[in-house]
């Protein structure tokens, strides 16, 4: 009976240990631009929300925000998606120099790695496979803008 308590506080340990390294204790992603659809992922109690934001014309008008639930798995593959674009090197800011366009910021904070980064109108090369990553970890939920 001791073994198998031991074999299973092992295993528990290690779970809890693997989602400690894929998923980011802050997170939080938005895109927009001036005449079409906002998105925002968000972590908010260890649970990420997707949020849309809908044009209105006395001001944004957000959709209900759905709960997404993720798998290890799913966490591991965004991560390893933003290791292989390389966004601990981006910069803080990206800014496209216009007054009118579109938006993005990003937070995120893992253990081991932290990032700030923002643009208006501009972004890193990398920022599409970032998108796509992002809509995958949303269940293919939309994450894109018209620029």
């Amino acid at each position: 009976m001791n073994k198998a308590l031991a074999i299973a506080t092992v295993l528990l340990f290690t779970a809890c240990s693997d989602e400690a390294k894929w998923k980011p204790v802050d997170f939080s992603f938005s895109v927009g631009d001036s005449f079409s659809h906002a998105y925002e992922l968000k972590l908010r109690d260890g649970e990420l929300y997707y949020y849309e934001f809908q044009p209105n014309p006395t001001g944004d008008k957000y959709v209900q925000p759905v709960k997404l639930a993720l798998t290890n798995a799913q966490w591991k593959d965004f991560r390893r998606t933003l290791d292989r674009c390389a966004i601990w090197q981006w910069q803080k800011m990206y800014d496209g120099r216009m007054l009118d366009g579109w938006g993005w910021g990003l937070k995120i904070r893992y253990s081991d790695h932290l990032l700030e980064s923002e643009g208006a109108n501009s972004s890193p090369e990398s920022f599409e496979e970032v998108l796509r990553a992002v809509e995958r970890l949303a269940g293919g939920k939309s994450f894109r803008i018209d620029r």
